[in-house]
Order: C-alpha cells, then structure tokens, then sequence
C-alpha cells in the first residue's frame, strides 16, 4: 500500500499515513451511459437513492418522490394519500431477501413496499427523517438523527445502545464471535455497537477527526480490501479514510482528493476481482484498486455530469455487470458499455467534422489517441483532448500520422509534415515532387536492407520518401 508517514493517533495506537495521489490514464477511457430523467418517467432529475429488489426490478428514490424499472420504462410508486402535501423527499433504499424494498424519507419516515403497496412503519426513535437504511437478511437498520431502529415484518424497535446519535450511514459487519454495528454520525465520526444481535452494548472505540478522520460527517461505510477484505472505508465530507489493521489511510487534500465522498459500490472486474467506486458530491467517482491506488472518473470520461449521489451494481454475476448512479442534475445514469458516444467540441475537439483518426506513440513517449478535425488536430492527454502540432499548424487538417523513429511523419491538407522534437519540415507541391498538396494516408514500409520507405497517398497520385528524398512514384495506367 502506497502511503507517507504523518504519525500517531489515538485509536489504538493507529498510526495515520496519507494515501497516494491519483494514478493517471495513460490513455483514452470513456463509459457512455444511458440517461433517465424526468420526461422518462423518474420524478426528479436529483437521483438521491438506488436499489434492486429480489426479483430485479431497480427502484429511484427523488427529491419528489419514488420511481420503479421494470427493464422498459419507469414507472411512478405512489405514496400513500396524507403521506405529504407532496410526494416525500426519499433519503435512502434497501432492499431485504423477504422481497421487502424498505424506503426511507426526509419528514415522512419509514415507508415498506411490498406486493405493490407503500405501507408506513412507525419508528421507534423518531416520527419523521430517515437518514439512512441498512438491510441485514429479513429486517433493516434505520439510522435517524436521534438512534438507530431495527424494523423487521411485525414493528420497529430502537436500538439503546445507539441513542442519542446523530446517524448519517450504517454497515453491519459479521466479525467473530459476535455481529457489530459501524455507526456514522454527522458530527461526531465513527462509533460502533457490538453483539447487535444479543445484547447490544456501544464499543469503548471511536473513529473521529483528531484520530485523523477527514471530517466527521460521515456519509457512507464500506468493508473492502485487505487481507480479509475486511478493511473499514468511511466516506466524510473532506475525504475518504481506509482503516487497515493499525492504519488508517487518508485520502483528502494531500493525496489530491477532490473532496466529499457520498457513498460506496464494490464493482466486479472482468478478472474475477473487485473494485471500490466511490461516489463523490461534485468530482464524479473515485476507483480504488486494492493496494489504495485510486484514480477519477469524470465527464472527461463520459459520465454526464460529476454531481454523483448514489450508485447500484446489479448482473454482479454476469460478464458485465451493469453500473447504476443517481446523479443531482441528469436523473438515473446507467453504464452502456455497448453504446456510442459523440465527442464534439463542449468535449474538446476544435471542429466536429473528422477527416483523420488513430493511435501512436508521440515524440514524448506517450502512446495517445489522436483526431484530426475540420480546425485542426488534437490528442488525448490525460482526461482532455489537447492540441499536439506547433503553433503554426495548429490548425491543419490532419489525416494520418506515422512514428518513423525520432520523428513523426504527418499527413496533412497542406502537404506532409516531418515533426521533430526541435523541427518541422514541410513538403509542398510548390517545393518537392509531391503531386498534391492534400496528403491523404501514408504507409511506412521496413525494407529487408534496414531502409524505412514512406509512401504516400494524395489527390494525384503517389509519392515516396527514403532517405531526405520525395520522389513521385509512376502509377500504371494513370494519366
């Protein structure tokens, strides 16, 4: 695990050390996804909670109100009458084996649907905001700010050992011999209540911002990673900590974490391990990798917009699982790894008309995507589309590009460009044999004698260089 010593903190002796900063695409990474908004049939565009039920239906909960995916169309849950003068801000989902979806809401409280009905639940702790749910098996964990409820089929039951906290996220855990209960809270870190299912009894541990918490409001808890993948993720409104054994790994503004954190997904990979996406109030989604490297997943990569508020993974165990996120402004997103995307110019290209595209390796040593545009050539530099060529030809039209050892061959509408590191030499009708001005393709060919030939292709006809000479090359039958 990449990580730099800062010291000693008090949670038992947990020493506190900054995460890596972010590893950098070395290439083109984009995910087109599917937008649902409010004319699809999602109330609200500000997707603030996700869920799959047990028979696959995915569920949206709104600022307005909750929606249903039958795989069609999204179809309106509606509230019971009297719930609300409007349809209830929905704070969280969850979805229990029984076949419960358990619907959590800002003033209106606890809400079960099963069988097609919104059934209200009364609360134990509190009547009106759920601030978060938990499933575990046929009940649910409801974290509001004055406890936490345990809500099975019959009624819910406050949980004492959790009075008096300001909940914001839950994670149930299976550690031996007994099962514990994180506790995020909005003011206070990290606590937890363990033998949740005896007699429960809060732990003498805590997990706050002088033991090197972020902050602590915490949004979300996750268990990923580590030697028994049971590595603790917090998620704060500063920064994302990972607590791994004795340390505790911090990610915020010296590893040059974006920001808050919002909540967590663990997405399986095509090799049959698993990642932690973690989703951010305004930067798009963070990836983790098991040994702490981390990288961002923006617009620049095709997401629609980096306001991300919730995420679901459902075909977990197909060959690819499909990625769900409640966005604040662009409604449901859901990953389409099939589908086309258009680059244009709000993405960085100088002209949406394309006459050239491909891939090589730059005379910087990176390997880039490059297009060549109605207004000039660009390639991709990270997570944006920037210009390559000098100054003078910024704006060329670029057809083709080939790597010829210590420079770059590139074909153009105003002839063919030799692009060194410190040079650029230009080959025009006016000044070789070129028979054309605009240089449609080229082809390099390695000769058997350790001599590279570059041929090229133009409006009238064909040509070669070998050496520092162009010569036209005599085309049979032509005129």
């Amino acid at each position: 695990m990449l990580a730099l010593v800062l010291g000693t903190r008090a949670v038992a002796g947990t020493r506190v050390v900054d995460g890596p900063s972010s590893t950098p695409d070395a290439s083109l990474r984009w995910q087109s996804y599917r937008r649902y908004a409010s004319r699809d049939g999602v109330p609200r565009n500000w997707v603030t909670a996700l869920a799959q039920d047990r028979d696959g239906f995915v569920y949206a909960g709104t600022e307005e109100g909750l929606a249903r995916y039958d795989g069609r169309r999204w179809i309106e849950v509606p509230f019971p009458s009297g719930a609300a003068t409007r349809p209830p801000y929905v704070t969280a989902l969850a979805a229990t084996a029984d076949g419960t979806l358990w619907v959590g809401t800002d003033t209106a409280g606890l809400y079960a649907y099963r069988d097609g009905r919104l059934e209200r639940r009364a609360l134990a702790t509190a009547s009106g905001g759920v601030t978060c749910l938990q499933a575990d098996a046929r009940v649910v964990w409801v974290g509001t700010d004055a406890g936490v409820d345990r809500c099975g089929a019959d009624a819910c039951r406050a949980l004492g050992a959790a009075q008096g906290l300001h909940v914001r996220s839950l994670l149930r855990t299976h550690d031996a011999p007994t099962a514990s209960l994180y506790v995020g809270t909005g003011d206070a870190g990290v606590a937890r209540i363990d033998d949740i299912d005896g007699s429960p009894l809060r732990a003498p541990w805590r997990l706050a911002s002088e033991d090197g918490l972020p902050d602590n409001a915490v949004a979300a808890l996750a268990e990923w990673g580590g030697p028994n993948g049971r590595d603790l993720w917090v998620a704060t409104a500063r920064g994302i900590a990972r607590l791994a054994d004795a340390t505790l790994v911090v990610y915020a503004g010296n590893s040059g974490f974006p920001g808050g954190a919002s909540g967590f997904v663990r997405v399986p990979r095509a090799d049959g391990g698993e990642r932690l996406v973690a989703t951010l109030a305004t930067s798009g989604l963070a990836e983790f990798d098991d040994g702490g490297r981390w990288r961002l997943t923006t617009t620049a990569n095709g997401l629609p917009e980096n306001a991300i508020n919730s995420a679901l993974v459902t075909d977990a165990d197909q060959p690819a699982p499909v990625l769900w996120l409640g966005s604040g402004h662009s409604g449901v997103l859901r990953g389409e790894p099939q589908m086309w995307s258009a680059f244009v110019e709000r993405d960085g290209l100088p002209n949406r008309v394309v006459v050239g595209l491909g891939e090589t390796r730059f005379l910087d040593g990176t390997q880039a995507v490059w297009i060549g545009t109605g207004g000039g050539s660009v390639r991709r530099d990270g997570d944006a589309w920037r210009p390559w060529l000098p100054a003078r030809y910024a704006r060329s039209e670029v057809f083709d590009v080939v790597r010829d050892g210590d420079h770059l061959w590139v074909a153009t509408r105003e002839g063919l460009l030799r692009v060194a590191r410190d040079d650029v030499r230009a080959y025009t009708s006016a000044n070789s044999a070129l028979p054309d001005d605009t240089v449609a393709g080229l082809h390099l060919q390695h000769g058997d004698d350790g001599a590279d030939t570059l041929w090229l292709g133009t409006r009238r006809g064909i040509a070669r260089v070998r050496g520092d000479r162009l010569e036209r090359e005599p085309v049979p039958g032509a005129p």
